[in-house]
């Protein structure tokens, strides 16, 4: 398995289909880092993680991911697409001003595991009249601690849509998200086990 450590690094204004800026198949650590402004795109419409797409282990600390888009009907994960076996997400990291039609700021994969930490999700977008997920579209599993959510945007989920798996939320924030449909900050769906303790939900 291959390991990479990036320190301070900038990804901006790359496209592929998938991973417009980065694609990880190994272990990778990116500290202090941007990526911003890459593309997902396919003229077939398969188009995942318009910053990045986890295929391994992606530990994010004191990172921005911002401005990045994963195009067309069925794209997912516009800052982060998630498929690997685990993304963590630390104290300092910005995921903001991204878009994809599921997961404007992330998406995480089924069989996935999403670890965030005191990271900030703010003002992304889940496209289209049935964009699901503005922050986060969660299918695998996640502990969220002390992540704040806000002003992301979605038809269902403005912040949060939660389809399935085992989740836990603790010491949350999330403001002034929107939602034109269901949940403006947090949809559930059915079948989906998610535990909230000592969230603040306003405006």
């Amino acid at each position: 398995e291959k390991v990479l450590t990036v320190t301070g690094g900038v990804f901006a204004g790359n496209s592929a289909a998938q991973g417009g800026g980065i694609y990880n198949d190994g272990t990778l650590t990116l500290t202090g880092s941007t990526v911003g402004g890459n593309d997902a795109s396919d003229a077939n419409g398969a188009t995942a993680g318009g910053g990045l797409y986890n295929n391994g282990i992606l530990t994010l600390g004191n990172s921005k991911i911002l401005g990045n888009t994963a195009t067309g009907t069925d794209g997912k994960g516009g800052g982060i697409y998630n498929a690997g076996k685990t993304l963590t997400l630390s104290n300092g990291t910005v995921i903001s001003l991204n878009s994809a039609a599921q997961g404007g700021g992330i998406y995480n994969a089924d069989s996935s595991e999403l670890v965030l930490t005191g990271a900030t999700i703010s003002d992304n977008i889940a496209t289209g009249t049935n964009g699901k997920g503005g922050g986060l579209y969660n299918t695998g599993s996640m502990k969220l601690g002390g992540a704040t959510f806000a002003k992301n945007s979605a038809a269902d989920g403005g912040a949060l849509y939660n389809m399935s798996g085992t989740s836990t939320i603790e010491n949350g924030t999330f403001t002034e998200n929107t939602a034109s449909a269901n949940g403006g900050a947090l949809y559930n769906a059915a079948g989906a086990n998610l535990t909230v303790s000592s969230a603040t939900f306003g405006g």
